[in-house]
């Protein structure tokens, strides 16, 4: 009886071990069976930008969706698998001590994990951001460009006061560097990265005087082609001031000479249908200027411009 039981806990230890070896081959084999298929820089459910991949297991052939929202006061972590219908959806909400502005490498203060069945109002937000993702991703008629390019700044020179002299810009395709742009700011009052993009995303502008992104992303001369503005100069009483690169047919961002807004003004339309940018600021106490231009012939001309008093309210 005594053999019997030793040989029983030897057979068990075997079976035991082997599992394990097991379960860590699998874990292996499904970590290198995920093959990633893009990896771009999103603005769909965030102004501030996300990080989002989009994956196939090879072995179960299922899509993954992961994201990662980032904010001033924290982040938010999405991931979803699906195959034909979701099969699962998680959320992780990171609360940071403090935001970024003030800390750029924050400590994480709390952190909040839910899922498809956590309330039915999480699966409903959570279903509704699959959904968003979906129609980027897999809508045909969004243009490729949208997708393919993202943008990254970082800091090269500072002047006493701590504020950027040279900036360089890195522009990546499909996750490889592609161009990089040194660029010379006038003055910012500011030195975080906060973009957004206009380009085929339905956003409305939302730029003003005291509110604005340094990092633009839009069409600004009609060809379809993702272009981009940076910040200039933060600007005074009038707005900030952008420098404006365009995108031509080789995929290289470049400045054009004649772009009327050349270090001026974020325009506060873009229409598309009559190829109009439309511009809006204060002169003097008390007008506000409006001007239009319009792009015909592959010459801008100003077709519109007037004051009026400024509103009381």
């Amino acid at each position: 009886m005594k053999n019997i039981l030793s040989f029983s806990i030897i057979a068990l230890t075997i079976i035991a071990c082997s599992k394990e070896k097991l379960d860590f081959n699998e874990n292996k084999i499904n970590k290198n069976s995920v093959e990633l298929i893009k990896d771009s820089t999103l603005f769909v459910n965030s102004s501030e930008g996300e990080e989002v991949k989009f994956s196939i297991n090879k072995m179960t052939k299922d899509s993954i969706i992961e994201s990662e929202i980032f904010g001033e006061t924290g982040k938010l972590i999405y991931k979803f698998t699906f195959n034909k219908e979701l099969k699962t959806g998680e959320c992780t909400t990171l609360k940071y001590e403090e935001p970024i502005y003030v800390n750029p490498n924050p400590k994480i203060k709390s952190q909040i994990k839910e899922n498809l069945l956590t309330s039915p109002q999480t699966k409903d937000g959570l279903q509704k951001i699959f959904k968003n993702y979906s129609k980027i991703l897999f809508n045909k008629k969004i243009s490729s460009q949208n997708l393919n390019y993202s943008f990254s700044i970082s800091i090269l020179e500072k002047d006493t006061d701590n504020k950027p002299t040279t900036i360089n810009i890195e522009i990546k395709q499909n996750n490889k560097i592609v161009q990089e742009i040194k660029y010379n700011p006038s003055f910012w009052s500011y030195i975080d990265f906060k973009p957004i993009n206009y380009f085929n995303t339905g956003l409305q502008l939302q730029e003003g005087i005291e509110s604005y992104h340094n990092f633009i992303t839009a069409d600004f001369n009609f060809d379809d082609l993702e272009d981009f503005a940076i910040l200039y100069d933060s600007g005074g009483n009038g707005g900030p001031v952008y420098s404006y690169y365009f995108q031509n047919k080789k995929g290289e961002f470049k400045e054009l000479k004649d772009f009327p807004l050349n270090e001026g003004s974020f325009p506060k339309e873009i229409n598309k249908k009559d190829n109009t940018l439309t511009i809006s600021g204060p002169i003097g106490c008390c007008k506000i200027e409006t001007t239009i231009f319009q792009l015909k012939n592959s010459k801008w001309n100003i077709i519109s411009s007037k004051q009026e008093n400024m509103s009381k309210n």
